[in-house]
């Protein structure tokens, strides 16, 4: 199955489709969560979400939902059950396509780091596992399972690794992209460069469809037009 994502990423990874996504996912992380965690502050400004809590113990989550008070906890609910379940779709395609996007560019197909294109998919799961979790536990305060606490610790610390293993990829895929684009132009200037300029004596991007291919064809001076002028005089 995550091989079937895998390829529908490299499938659906075009420009402007990634282009799209980032911005959704900017306006998501700048704009409609941040505004979120600002209706939910009283006046001692101390609320925050739970899913920013990244390795809170029980004791410290209980104390932040009881910290809400009834009307916030009310509206963090409604926001985890609405917003915060179309974010984590937005990031994992803005995050599943860029990968993709870049992984094509800076990797051979056969390359094994491709199939970890599929990684934001796995902060995806644990997020909404997150979400529910984070539900579960405003709808029947005051009541405390602690299991629940340390269940709500795990969700958020594995999304939060997941996370930063994308933002890992993404680096890591940008660096492969530009030296492969470097590499590509640095060899096709020695080419032009070379006295048999129509010969491709290094490799050459070739864009075939949305994969980017390579061709080493290596001929010899032999074979050269003026050889064989020179061999056609002799004769």
């Amino acid at each position: 199955m995550l091989n079937n994502f895998s390829e529908k990423f490299y499938k659906w990874a075009n420009g402007w489709l990634v282009l799209i996504f980032i911005a959704l996912d900017m306006f998501f992380a700048g704009f409609v969560m941040p505004m979120m965690g600002a209706l939910m502050k009283s006046g001692t400004g101390l609320e925050q979400p739970l899913d920013l809590m990244a390795f809170a113990p029980p004791e410290e989550i209980f104390a932040m939902i009881e910290l809400y008070g009834d009307a916030n906890r009310m509206f963090y609910r409604r926001v985890e059950l609405t917003a915060d379940i179309m974010y984590p779709i937005v990031y994992t395609f803005a995050f599943g396509l860029l990968i993709s996007w870049l992984f094509k560019r800076g990797f051979n197909k056969n390359n094994s780091m491709r199939k970890y294109n599929v990684i934001p998919l796995f902060a995806f799961v644990f997020d909404i596992l997150e979400n529910l979790n984070i539900v579960t536990l405003l709808s029947i305060f005051p009541s405390q399972p602690i299991i629940l606490g340390w269940t709500l610790f795990i969700f958020t610390a594995v999304k939060w690794l997941f996370a930063g293993l994308c933002i890992i990829l993404i680096l890591l895929g940008l660096v492969m992209a530009i030296k492969i684009n470097l590499k590509c132009k640095i060899n096709l200037g020695r080419d032009m460069a070379s006295p048999y300029p129509y010969i491709f004596n290094h490799h050459t991007p070739v864009h075939s469809g949305k994969i980017t291919q390579l061709f080493f064809i290596t001929l010899s001076p032999n074979s050269s037009p003026k050889k064989k002028r020179e061999s056609s005089s002799a004769s």
